[in-house]
């Protein structure tokens, strides 16, 4: 159904636990949204088996602030629990479409923008003291968007970003960080492949990058 219709309000992000029958065991969590899209983005897990989940904010830009909205975050669920609650670990997110967790159990994000900028973020700590505040909508990345009082230094601030002009990008596709090469590896739905690396000063900055056929997503074997 389209973003007008009424079956709007039966509209639910849902991740389900099969087995290796792929018979459903349980729902894990369900989530109310009014869109079919900036939704869901990625399942993964880290080192100590807990589960991620990127969420988008559903077109509802206030979400993504709200601490008590589950969309436009990172939440983290404890899948070894009967009855498991999501914690929040980041919030302020737009469209987090793909998220990976590398070796060190730091996990990278892409989060798509709306008419200006691509932004790449990272979580050092993925058990952080309060969560993480990536600053959408008041900040689309680095650039304020929503007269508000938010203060860019209390967010995040990605680690890389670039802006939308001619062959350069539409949407950022997350990637993975190669641990052989120390470099992050991502995509742009444009046809982008950029490689991304840190210097002895903690600044990332671009090595390659080259076109290919449109990229949806990237995956990686260890």
């Amino acid at each position: 159904c389209s973003d007008n219709d009424s079956c709007r309000d039966k509209m639910f992000l849902v991740v389900d636990e099969y087995n290796e029958s792929m018979e459903k065991i349980r729902t894990i969590i369900k989530i109310k949204t009014r869109s079919w899209a900036h939704v869901a983005g990625t399942l993964v897990f880290d080192t100590l088996g807990k589960l991620y989940v990127s969420v988008g904010e559903g077109r509802f830009e206030t979400n993504s602030q709200d601490r008590n909205s589950l969309l436009g975050k990172i939440l983290r669920i404890d899948v070894s629990q009967t009855d498991p609650e999501p914690e929040v670990i980041a919030y302020g997110l737009r469209n987090p479409w793909k998220i990976s967790i590398d070796s060190k159990n730091r996990m990278f994000i892409g989060d798509c923008g709306e008419a200006t900028i691509e932004s790449v973020y990272l979580l050092d700590d993925l058990y952080p003291t309060t969560p993480y505040n990536l600053g959408w909508p008041v900040f689309e990345g680095t650039k304020r968007v929503w007269s508000d009082p938010l203060r860019f230094e209390d967010t995040l601030a990605p680690i890389y970003e670039y802006r939308h002009h001619a062959e350069v990008g539409t949407c950022v596709i997350g990637g993975y960080f190669l641990d052989d090469l120390g470099v992050y590896m991502f995509g742009d739905y444009l046809g982008k492949i950029r490689v991304i690396k840190e210097s002895e000063g903690g600044k990332w900055y671009e090595i390659h990058s080259q076109k290919t056929p449109g990229v949806l997503s990237l995956g990686y074997s260890r």
